[in-house]
Parts: C-alpha cells; structure tokens; sequence
C-alpha cells in the first residue's frame, strides 16, 4: 500500500478557495474571559474581553467575526453611539476608537496609566471614563483630547452611568467615604454621596440609572449587595424582597483579574420597568434576575449551578428583547426576542464534546460534559451551521457519550454516568429520559423510530443491547464489551471494542458473531458504506478496511501512533478519520493513500460529522468545534431537453444502449465529451444488430448521443441502423411528450416521401420498408432566451407556446404569477402580450418556444401591466392606436422602478394611457407630437437625487427639484405585490418638488435602508414620530436607517446644481454617427427652448425640444434610423439666443 502523508499548512487552507477551509466554531476558543458586551441595535453588538479580545455580530448573535484591536491588554468596557462610531477602555488608560464599526481601531491619548473601568459618551464628541484612584476623565471631541477631572477621591472607580449631558454618577470601591459620587455640571464637580450608602466595604461593581432620581447599584465583597435609590442617591434601599433574605457570604474565591468582580457583576434597564442583572453570588452559582416593575420585584430567568460556574460579568438587552450575557473564561448566554429563556452556547474550553451528528447543513448536535462540580451532561443543537451552538439540555450525569438522529426531530443520547437513554421527538426541544441501563453506554443507533441498537462497556452492563419500541426498553444480545455499533440496514450491522474485538450481525442484531480483527488495540469507532465495504479506527493508529461485509479486515498504514476515535464515509472511496492530538486524516481512494491536516488543532478530537463530501465537522475536547468545508464542483448542467428513441428489430433484441438525442447549453456538433458523447467504431457487418447517430461532421463520425446547441431552432438528426437475421420490421419509440415547443417530424431521407410522422402525435413508429436503411428527425421551433433574476421579477411570455400553465413555462417559479386589472390577480394559465410579477428562488435563463403573436398589445384605460413578443423594441418605435393616449413614462421593474427606453423581450412593463387602444410595436404609424415627446423624454439632468438602498442593494432613484412643474408625466405604476421593494413620493410619483416637505414611503423587508443625496441637500424626519434623522444631508452624503418600524419620511431641501454661465450648444457625439447620437446643450436662465433637426435642403427632420426649461444642462438623444445618410444640421434657440451645428449620419 502506498501511503501519502501531506502537511496541508492551515493558512493555506483557510486562504485559498482551491483548498478546503476549517473554521473554529467556538466563539471564544482560547477562554478570553469577557468584559463587556453592548448591542447598538436589534442585530448589531459587540463584546470585548482579555487579551485585546473583540467579535462582532451583525446578526443578533447569531453568526459572530473577529475585530482586530492593536492589543494585548485586557478591554474592559465598550460603547457605540451609532453603527460606526465607538470607544473602548481597558488597563493602563488604554483607549480605543472606531469609526467604521470596529473594522479598524485607533488607540487615543488618555493622558493616564491608572487602568479604566467604564465608558459612556453621551453623542460623538462628549464622553467620560473612570478608573482606578479616582480616575475620571473627559472628552469633548470625540476622544481626541482628555480632561482628568478631580473626582474628591482615590477610591477605585468601577462604573459609571450619565442621564443626560450633565447629570451623571461613578461608583466603585467602598470604604467610608466617596463609595458613590455624582456630578450635575458635566464632572466639572463631583458630590460624595455616601452618606446615604448602606454599605462600608466591597466594591460597587456596576449602576444603571434610568433617569437622573432612580437607579440601580449592585456589587459584592464580603456579601452580595443590590440596592436602588429613587432620590438621585440620597439614599438606597434594598431592591427587592429577593435579598432580603439572601445577603450570602462570598466565598474567597481567587480574582484572575485585576478588576474585582463576584456578587452582582452588571446590571442593565432597557426603559424604567424592564432591567437584568447578573449574580454570581458566592463564587459559586450564575443567576440572571428580571424586573419588569422597576425593580420592586425580581424574577430568576437563568441558573448555572455548581462550584466552578463561570462568573459572568456583563448583560446587555436590545429594545425587542434579543439578549446576552458574557463573563470569565468566555462564557456566553444568549436571550431570543418575545422569550425568557436564555441558552449557555459553545464558547470557552468548559465543554468537552464526545460526539457530534449532523442531519443536514444547517442542522446537527453535540454532546459532551461541562466542567463543574460536579461535572454537568450537556446536550447543544446549531440549525446555521455550526455558527453558534445553544445548550438544549443540562443534567447532572457526568456526561453524554454519543448522540444519533434519523431526521430532524427523532433522536437519541445516552449518558456515560448512568448509561441513561434520552429520547427527542422534536428535534431536541425536550428530551425525555426513556430508559437506563445503569452505567457506561458507549453509543446508539436507530435505523427508525423503533428499532436501533446501544453499546456499553467496563461494568456488568457491557455488551449490545437491542430496542423494538424506540428505546423505551431494551434487551441484551450480547455481553461482550463493545465501544461502537453502526448497522447499513435493518439487518447488517457491525459493533466494535476492547481488544480489538469486531462483532457482525446479519439477523437485526438479534445473534453476533465474532470476526478476526488482527489487533489488540481497543477499536472505537466502525462505519460503513455499504453492506460490503467498511472501516474501524481504534488505539495507536488502527485503522482496519473491509471490503467483504466485514468478514475479514486488512490492516491500514497511516503513520500515526495516535488514539483514533471517529470514522465516516462519505462516498464510496473517500474516508474521514479523526483523533488525539488534532489528528485528521483524510483518503479519497478508499486507503491507498492518505493525507494528514496538520495545524487545525492540537486538541484531542472525538468526533465527527459529514452530511456531503464536501461539508463536515470535527469535535473534541476543550469546547473543540471545527467546520471543514470545500467549494463542490460546479454541477453539469443539465440538458435544456432530451429524449431517447428505442429500436428493436423482428427479433425484439433491444440495442444495449438506447439512442439520446436533445439539446445543451454547451453542445457542438461534434463529439462532446462532457456530455457523455463518445466516437463508435464502424459498424458491423450485415445481419449484426447496429443502430448509431451520424454527427454532422467532415469526416463523418457516429455516436449514440447526439446533442445539440440550445440556441438552434432548425435542427436534423440523421440515424442509420441495421437489423439482425431476424430483419425487419423495425420498431422505433419514444416520449412524445418530452419534446419542447415547437414541430418533431421522423422522416425518411428523401424529405419525407415514404415515412412522415409527428412524433408528438404519437410514440412508436413501425417500419417494414426494406429499402430504408436510415432516418432522420426534424426540428423546427421558434424559441426566445430569457434572463429573470433571483427574487421577483415583471416578466411576459415572448412567444405562444403549446402549454401556457405558468407550471410548464416556469417551472422553477416559487409564486403565483400575477396580473393587473385595477388590482392583482394570480393566474395558473398566462397569455402573451400581458405582464406578470413572478418571483423566483435565482437568477437564471429560461427558454420559451412556440409561435409568434404579431405586432400589437392591446391596452385599457389606466394603468397596464404588458409585455412584448420574442423581439426587442425601442421606443422610437412605438406608437398607439388612438394617437396620444400614453399619458406616462413606460417603466421596468429591477429590484426598483425604473424608465425604460427599450422594452425587452421575456419582460413586463407599465405604462397609463388615457383610452382604450393598441401599442403599436412596428413604427409603422405617425406617432401623435405630443406623445414623441414624452415617448423620447429624459429626466431632467439638473434635478436632484435622493437615492434610497435596501440591505440587500434593491436601489430606487427619486428625482427633486425646488420648482414648479407638472409632475404628472412622473406617474409611479401601482406598487409592487406585498412586501416586495418599492420607494415612492406619497403623490405616487418619481420626481416632487421638496421645497417644502414631501412624504416618502418606503417598503422592504432588509433594513437597514441607505439614503443617499445627490445634487441636493435635504433634511429627513421620521413622518410617525416628527424626529429629525439628521441636520442636513448634504450632496454625496448618506444615512443608515436601522429601524424597520421606520417606513414613511419627510423629506425637505434645495438644490446645488453650478449653474451655466452661458448659452452653448455642444458638438453632438459621436460625430459622424450610425443610427443614434446624443446632443447637449447648457441655458444660464430660464428661457423657451426649441432644438430642431434639419437636412441640407432645410427641411424639418426632428424637433427634439419645444418648451421652457429652466436655467441647466440637457442632454437628448436622436434615433435616426429612419433617416437618409448625409449632413444634417441642428439648430438651438433660447429666446433671442441662436445657434448651429453640423451633423454627419453614415449608414
């Protein structure tokens, strides 16, 4: 056996998209202890932590990415005041400043070394922070410069909280005086207010005040405190019974840190009734208590029992109710909106996962044991892919050995301590404990609901035990002490154990038999991927193949000593194995060699988990968690159609392979390799069955696939055939119902004379005809290529097909198609000429063939929601029966509104008009004067822009301008089907005058939402609540509007377009032309403006404009594919102003 060892160097892996790439899950991998958490909105948080520790999320915990601070220091607080702006504090006057959002982190000069406790700006420019001796200093420029304040004390500051712009208080170490101060000029005095504390030593650990008379001071030292004062701290008072009768001893337990903490470590009031704190009381329990009466009385909502629970140190709640907790050692506890339950997730080195089990990509489970005393069973369950794993269940066994799941809600686990047997039906919402065998089971699995086998070792118990009722009971089938057990069906299974003992099953595990292993190395894990073909890993590097259903096993050579734990298959021929010391190996030949990732991690690995060949995860020790993952090769794509025709002779003997024929994106008319064509060798001699394509190549070569470009529609396949002594007749079939649109003709060589079937008529043809040695099939189809993007979509159907159910023409739609008459309506059965929304699950092209529909759409009064046939149509081209009934611009939809100026095959439009009528799409009609103007009108080029984004880049443009014109012409379509992108001026239009306030409604459903101002400066005010959102965005800037409750603005403003200085017609371009040509011209006042078109012999071609404009520059575009080649003369007149230029066209 050859054998490959490759040390894949881990930064390569995680860099280069060729290689695969492994991701640490474990939030906090090397058990930072964490500080301080804070969230500026419902998705957007922080949390910060030793060792310059700093992850963001974005999506409310949900999926976390690392920030690089500059630092090894420990940060000890943090604040945002918007989504860029923010500062942390931290030991040795560290101060840190962010103004992307914490991509990047700039350290600021505090003026001080005293380590800095707490943070608090008030808005971008003011802010303070404390620290120990008294510290307290002052920005007013956003961080740039320090002010150390004169605090009246030496006292370790710990926290500190402000009301407003002057009103704020520190607390900190406590002693007999200045335990609690307070300023009401903005720190330039501080007032002791101790007098009124109950308390003489300790530390005050965290405040929160609601407003500047109620707030909240917790701490510990010597015994657990927690006190509110409704007086601006005049006095304090217990808050709560709840500590009445709880003023607990702490424990001396030992501070990792130079910051105290122990009691209450943080506590947190999102308005005046509802508030959190954290009690890590005693040194020994972790307790999150609630209010929701401003603190008369408090409720616990989360309890981490046990001597070594991790303390935690900051909570934080967004204003829906997403919560998290972080404290010592990378502890983490996150709160989902509208609940009030809180989960422990996987982060830090508490928990050590024996086995892992993944049911898809998104879905899997984990279990393990967390450290305490006593250790605690955990069971955690991810649904994002490993991205964060939530604690399902916590009981005092020792641990869980092994978790199994046959869908998404039937599983099982069983415990290493009691060998206790846990059921889900649920996907692991609850578990329940079905069943027990009293000590050491090693692993389960179930090939259903009821049936499924455990294993136990080391006590009396040992052995394999079997399970009819889904392991409510189970019986024994047999004593011998075994590690693994894995079954590829009801009836073939195999377990694994002690000194290398392999046992095989082939009556449902009811009989065992032992089998020679050739190893006294304990084996612990088996798997298979078939009933033949299998592999069990075990002690000093065992690794044994079969490939006789396990009858007998070949050792395996994979240079390493290391205890082996897990095997999977995850084809026929490629194989995981993982183990101590960070070994994983992987083989894609079915272990003839080997390669070895190096540098993933050192710790001892359990576990692991495959759903695909390309996607997997490994588990361990010390809260190990890594995802592997490897770009999969691009899918073939798949034929646009096929169908395959079957020849039989007299005999009835059947060629071996049948003939496939159809079309492909990516076909030739030649041999195509990729698509499975391969060259036949000549044919043989008479009376030898043979039947073959023969390609339209020079020279001739044959295959018995044959396929064609997708793009053809006048297609002949040539099929020559032989029959065997038997003769004929011949018998051909087919599906005549697998063909696209469009005529299927077999044919006889002399073009039809003798054989002529439709082959969607029917699906067999008989032929007795001697003569004919070779036939072929003919094709004829009009077929359009349509593009449609990801999500929704206004589309039309080109061309006339056989099928017009939105099912057969858009089988990949994942909505109804709807229609519009004076409202929507869905449709199962489309007509051409009409639009449809339609939305789809990506982006894709589509195919449609059938007949062409002429040159006309008729249209109603109002607004119409149309579309086109199989070709591309400029709106110079357009005209109307009656003339003069299009009373707005024609508008597309992509992922906004949008003027067309070409209406496109396979897509809707909209469009108002003011009577019944026909849109003529033939140019072949006078279009009525009125109407060419607006068909061939722009936006004017000196309004303004206010462009507004969604999250997921959907853009709409709207237009301002600070004058009077009619805004009728700007008439917006009827908004989108609900939920679907659209912005708009609450007059239904794209363009307003904003000199005085215009209402904006926005619909989306991927806030946040960007404004963007171009060419004007505005104000915006949230139209519900009358709050500015900002002072003045000016031309080039944007906001970010983070509330989704936010849908309706106001906006006002003036616009800062440079006017012209003179009149100017500029030379058109390009010059000379072919069929288009783009003229500007600039006016520096108001004036009437006529621009005229005009041949040598002074005759009138064109008039482009004919109206007063204001004072700006403009630009119009003349088709001129209706004119003569030569020169052409274009005139400008502004009121007295006149001027001329010379146009070349060339045809």
């Amino acid at each position: 056996m050859n054998f490959l060892l490759q040390n894949i160097l881990f930064v390569l892996l995680v860099t280069q998209f060729a290689y695969p790439q492994w991701t640490n899950q474990n939030l906090v991998p090397d058990r930072n202890d964490l500080w301080s958490t804070f969230f500026i909105n419902d998705s957007t948080g922080w949390m910060v932590g030793s060792s310059g520790f700093i992850k963001k999320t974005t999506t409310a915990g949900n999926e976390w990415f690392q920030q690089n601070s500059g630092t090894n220091l420990i940060l000890k607080a943090i604040q945002f005041v918007n989504q860029n702006t923010g500062w942390i504090c931290g030991e040795f006057g560290l101060i840190l400043k962010s103004t992307d959002g914490g991509t990047t982190w700039d350290s600021l000069q505090s003026g001080t070394t005293q380590h800095l406790s707490d943070i608090y700006f008030y808005d971008t420019d003011t802010g303070y922070v404390v620290g120990f001796n008294g510290t307290i200093l002052k920005t007013t420029n956003g961080g740039s410069v320090w002010t150390n304040l004169n605090s009246e004390t030496s006292n370790d500051l710990l926290s500190l909280d402000f009301v407003d712009a002057f009103i704020g208080y520190a607390a900190g170490e406590v002693n007999d005086t200045s335990s609690v101060i307070k300023t009401t000029d903005g720190g330039s005095s501080w007032i002791d207010k101790s007098s009124g504390f109950p308390r003489t030593n300790g530390n005050c650990i965290t405040l929160d005040f609601i407003d500047a008379n109620v707030g909240f001071i917790g701490g510990g030292g010597g015994s657990t405190f927690f006190y509110k004062t409704t007086n601006g701290g005049d006095t304090w008072a217990m808050s709560g019974s709840l500590f009445q009768t709880r003023q607990t001893k702490m424990d001396s337990t030992e501070q990792l840190s130079i910051y105290p903490y122990g009691g209450i470590t943080s506590v947190y009031f999102k308005d005046s009734s509802n508030g959190w704190f954290v009690d890590w009381s005693s040194g020994v329990d972790n307790i999150i208590r609630t209010t929701t009466d401003g603190g008369i009385t408090w409720n616990t909502e989360y309890i981490a029992w046990g001597i070594y629970a991790n303390a935690l140190l900051s909570i934080f709640l967004t204003q829906h109710g997403n919560g998290q907790a972080v404290g010592v050692y990378g502890i983490i506890c996150l709160k989902k909106e509208s609940t009030s339950d809180w989960s422990q997730i996987l982060s830090g080195m508490m928990d050590d996962i024996h086995s892992i089990y993944f049911i898809d990509e998104n879905i899997g489970w984990a279990v393990g044991s967390r450290y305490g005393n006593p250790d605690k069973a955990i069971i955690l369950k991810t649904t994002n892919s490993g991205k964060i794993w939530k604690t399902q269940m916590e009981t005092s066994a020792y641990g869980m050995n092994y978790v199994h799941f046959i869908n998404e809600l039937f599983g099982w686990a069983v415990d290493s301590d009691f060998g206790e047997v846990y059921l889900t039906t649920d996907g692991g919402d609850n578990w329940n404990r079905n069943s027990s065998l009293s000590c050491c089971a090693t692993s389960v699995f179930f090939v259903n609901q009821n049936t499924g086998w455990l294993t136990a070792k080391g006590s009396s118990y040992e052995g394999i035990y079997k399970s009819i009722d889904g392991g409510v009971t189970w019986t024994q089938k047999s004593s011998i002490n075994s590690s693994s057990i894995y079954f590829s069906d009801i009836n073939n299974g195999w377990a694994v154990g002690v000194g290398g003992s392999i046992l095989k099953s082939t009556d449902s595990g009811e009989s065992w038999v032992s089998k020679t292993s050739g190893t006294t190395n304990n084996l612990n894990c088996v798997n298979f991927y078939n009933s033949n073909v299998g592999m069990c890993v075990g002690n000093a590097g065992t690794v044994l193949l079969s490939s006789d259903g396990g009858e007998s096993w070949v050792s395996q050579n994979v240079n390493t000593t290391e205890k082996l734990a897990s095997v999977q298959f995850t084809n026929s021929s490629t194989i995981w194995i993982a183990g101590d010391n960070g070994t994983i190996l992987n083989t894609t030949d079915l272990g003839n060699n080997w390669t070895s990732f190096t540098g993933v991690t050192g710790k001892d690995l359990t576990s692991l988990s495959f759903v695909n060949e390309y996607t997997g995860w490994f588990a361990g020790m010390d809260g190990t968690m890594f995802k592997y993952s490897i770009e999969p090769p691009p899918p073939p794509t798949p034929p646009v159609w096929t169908n395959q025709i079957t020849i039989k002779d007299a005999s009835g003997t059947e060629l071996n392979q049948v003939l496939t024929f159809g079309q492909h994106i990516d076909a030739t008319d030649s041999i195509d390799a990729s698509l499975g064509e391969y060259e036949l060798p000549p044919a043989p001699p008479p009376s030898i069955f043979d039947t073959r394509f023969n390609l339209p190549t020079n020279p001739l070569v044959s295959s018995l696939i044959d396929y064609r470009d997708s793009a053809e529609t006048n297609i002949t396949w040539n099929l020559t055939f032989q029959p065997s002594s038997a003769g004929y007749p011949m018998t051909f079939s087919w599906d005549s119902t697998a063909f696209p649109e469009g005529t299927f003709y077999l044919k006889d060589r002399i073009n039809g004379s003798f054989v002529n079937v439709n082959m969607k008529n029917q699906s067999s043809y008989t032929l007795t005809n001697q003569a004919i040695n070779s036939l072929s099939i003919s094709y004829r189809g009009l077929c359009s290529i349509m593009s449609v993007n990801d999500e929704w979509n206004i589309i039309s159907v080109p061309l006339l097909a056989d099928d017009m159910t939105l099912s057969n023409l858009f089988p990949s739609a994942t909505s109804p198609a709807y229609s519009y008459n004076a409202g929507y309506i869905s449709h199962d059965t489309l007509e051409t000429g009409k639009g449809y929304w339609l939305k789809f699950g990506a982006s894709q092209q589509l195919q449609i063939c059938g007949l062409t529909q002429g040159d006309t759409v008729s249209v109603h009064e109002g607004w119409n929601l149309f579309g086109i046939y199989e070709k591309d149509i400029p709106l110079s081209q357009i005209t109307t029966t009656p003339p003069g009934i299009v009373a707005t611009y024609f508008f597309e939809y992509n992922d906004g509104y949008y003027i067309a100026d070409t209406l496109l095959s396979g897509k809707g439009f909209w469009v108002r008009v003011t009577d019944d009528g026909v849109i003529n799409l033939n140019g072949g009609l006078l279009k009525n004067e009125e109407e060419e103007k607006l068909l061939l009108a722009d936006i004017n080029p000196n309004w303004g822009k206010i462009i507004i984004t969604d999250n997921e880049g959907k853009s709409t443009i709207l237009y301002a301008t600070d004058k009077e014109t009619d805004f009728s012409l700007y008439e917006l379509p009827p908004p989108p089907p609900a939920s679907v992108f659209d912005v708009r001026y609450s007059s239904e239009t794209l363009a307003e005058n904003i000199s005085s306030e215009k209402i904006i409604q926005i619909t989306s459903e991927n806030y946040p939402i960007t404004i963007r101002a171009e060419g004007i400066n505005i104000i915006i005010r949230d139209r519900i609540k009358g709050e500015l959102l900002n002072e003045e965005l000016t031309s080039g800037e944007e906001i970010m509007l983070t509330n989704y409750k936010i849908s309706s603005i106001e906006v006002s403003g003036k616009l800062t377009r440079e006017l012209p200085i003179s009149y100017e017609l500029y030379q058109n371009f390009p010059n000379p032309f072919n069929s288009n040509t783009v003229i500007k011209f600039s006016i520096p006042e108001e004036a009437y403006v006529t621009l005229n078109v005009y041949n040598v012999l002074g005759e009138k071609v064109i008039q482009l404009v004919d109206d007063k404009l204001d004072a700006g520059k403009y630009s119009y575009n003349w088709d001129a594919n209706d004119a003569a080649s030569g020169i052409y003369i274009c005139e400008l007149r502004a009121d007295k102003f006149v001027t001329f230029k010379k146009m070349v066209l060339l045809r």
